[in-house]
């Protein structure tokens, strides 16, 4: 293989193997005697660094389309809690394609401010909300260029996410749903006028994501406090810190009972579940202030939930066992853009 060649348009490249694999890297020189000893002396440099195992691509090629690949690479040598996967900041400088183009450079700082040092297998929906908090406080730009600064965050997600195989972020899709999500504070507000022996119920379901029906079923048997999860059908639902410390108090109550919800004589709940999803529920939110909510508001405001703790899209349809990723891309691009208010 010749390590210097000339293209089509009369301008040299270089030509490199690193990895095991073959690259091309074109340059602005044209073919000359002088140009050719040039890129001669940095081709011996690069050699040089490969040979000691030193030779950094991105400081000799930092605009090279092939540093998606390089990262790639590397990182199949590496175990995979310990990829150094670049930061949002330097996939964005490197290796985003939309930055070899024009891009609004406030939109970008704004983006880079708030999470840029993160690496883009880091970047979770806590990190989006943060980023909408933030940019909902600048009134001094509008609703719309909220709107797509929040789109290139997603859009920067969305090809890291190609490139290193990461779960892919969610993609705005417009809602004409104008009713206000639950929050947090909400949902407490709710919870404390529901009935007491009742109140633990909806307060897991808010935090775990799981169905009414789902939640009925549940045994003790079933849970891992050790790793934190219940095992359900072949399939793992994550109980967060405050799961846990609700789980615990539970127990607590429960004692040697079968079922994590049941009556006082430790059987299952049997035929409480329409009651509890509609009349309990309906009641409690109407007594609370918030009108009469269905229970898709507390599932709703459950994925949002999960989004901002750090879950994927697809950990979220997992976890719930029941959503479908456009339904979940609905709710939270409804809650993102109600953020952007």
């Amino acid at each position: 293989m010749r390590a210097i060649m000339r293209d089509s348009t009369g301008k040299l490249n270089i030509r490199l193997k690193f990895l095991g694999c073959s690259f091309a890297e074109p340059t602005n020189f044209v073919d000359s005697k002088t140009n050719r000893a040039r890129l001669s002396t940095i081709l011996n440099a690069i050699q040089h660094g490969v040979r000691q195992g030193e030779f950094d691509y991105v400081s000799y090629f930092p605009h090279s389309r092939n540093l998606t690949k390089i990262i790639s690479l590397k990182s199949k040598f590496i175990a995979l809690d310990e990829r150094r996967l670049p930061t949002v900041q330097q996939f964005y400088q490197y290796q985003f394609e939309q930055h070899r183009y024009y891009v609004n450079p406030k939109r970008a700082a704004r983006i880079m401010a708030c999470f840029g040092d993160v690496p883009v297998d880091r970047v979770s929906g806590r990190h989006l909300c943060k980023l909408a908090y933030e940019l909902r406080d600048l009134r001094e730009i509008s609703l719309e260029e909220r709107i797509r600064t929040l789109r290139l965050a997603l859009n920067i997600l969305d090809q890291s996410a190609v490139a290193f195989m990461l779960d892919k972020p969610l993609h705005l899709t417009p809602s004409d749903d104008n009713q206000a999500l639950l929050g947090y504070l909400d949902v407490l507000v709710i919870c404390d006028c529901v009935p007491s022996k009742y109140r633990d119920f909806f307060l897991l379901q808010y935090i775990t994501g799981l169905p009414a029906s789902i939640l009925l079923s549940l045994k003790w048997e079933q849970y891992r406090p050790d790793e934190a999860f219940f095992e359900l059908s072949g399939r793992f639902v994550h109980v967060d810190k405050y799961a846990r410390e609700l789980l615990f108090k539970l127990k607590q109550r429960s004692g040697n009972n079968q079922y994590v919800f049941c009556n006082s004589l430790g059987q299952k709940l049997e035929g409480r579940l329409n009651w509890l999803r509609n009349e309990c529920w309906r009641t409690a939110c109407s007594s609370a202030g918030m009108g009469q909510l269905g229970s898709r508001a507390l599932r709703d405001a459950s994925v949002i939930y999960l989004y901002a703790g750090g879950m994927s899209v697809e950990q979220i349809c997992q976890q719930t066992g029941i959503l479908f990723k456009p339904t979940v891309q609905r709710i939270l691009s409804q809650y993102l853009l109600q953020c952007l208010s």
